[in-house]
């Protein structure tokens, strides 16, 4: 039987990737050379320090971390003023609390960001635990494992009995080395992103029922 099932937030829950990507799009330009989509589609899921850190590898740009995190926070201001909920996510998530399924989210965004809106859209209260970057290690974000170690932990179940539901190759890498089942969600305003490790892919959320999810595992 399920014991949790765990949501990705940017892409997920919110519509915010296409916001995502028009915002970034005009930073990136101005600090990385010959920036392109395909560096976009690296850091999807990643935390902002690891997106950092892997552009400073690959890229040497001249940016401090201070100030790279401080735009940044502009961004995402501008993003989640526009975001709304993905469509069909209220229906799920009353399928599930009636089905006293426990529920929670590992995002790799800040915590302030996650929990302003899932408030302001009305369903914080869906949520037993709500796990983000500042509950993990600056260098322990998606791809790596730890924050969904971490949320199933939180949730006092074993990770082989959670099922995650993410957008990102990070993300599901993540899912998938933390042991958990995990479901791949390409919607029409997402970023490509290979989705080919998930367990089964969805379109939209109307493909899943309980019965669908307690297959899994």
């Amino acid at each position: 039987m399920i014991k949790a099932i765990i949501f990705d937030f940017d892409g997920v829950i919110v519509d915010s990737e296409k916001y995502w990507r028009r915002e970034e799009k005009k930073f990136f330009n101005s600090v990385i050379p010959h920036w392109n989509e395909a560096d976009h589609h690296k850091i999807v899921g990643m935390t902002m320090a690891g997106s950092y850190e892997l552009f400073k590898k690959e890229y040497k740009i001249a940016i401090s971390l201070e100030k790279y995190l401080e735009k940044y926070r502009d961004i995402a201001r501008r993003v989640y003023e526009q975001c709304s909920l993905i469509e069909g996510m209220t229906v799920l998530l009353g399928k599930l609390q009636k089905a006293t399924i426990p529920l929670a989210v590992a995002s790799s965004a800040p915590g302030e960001w996650v929990r302003h809106i899932l408030k302001n859209q009305g369903i914080i209260g869906y949520f037993r635990a709500i796990v983000t970057a500042e509950d993990i290690g600056e260098h322990e974000g998606k791809p790596k494992p730890a924050i969904y170690l971490l949320t199933a932990k939180k949730l006092g179940v074993r990770p082989e009995t959670c099922i995650a539901i993410e957008d990102a190759t990070n993300g599901i890498l993540a899912a998938k080395t933390a042991g958990m089942q995990c479901i791949g969600v390409d919607f029409p305003d997402g970023t490509p992103q290979d989705l080919s490790q998930a367990d089964f892919v969805i379109t939209n959320f109307n493909e899943l029922s309980v019965e669908r999810l307690q297959s899994l595992i």
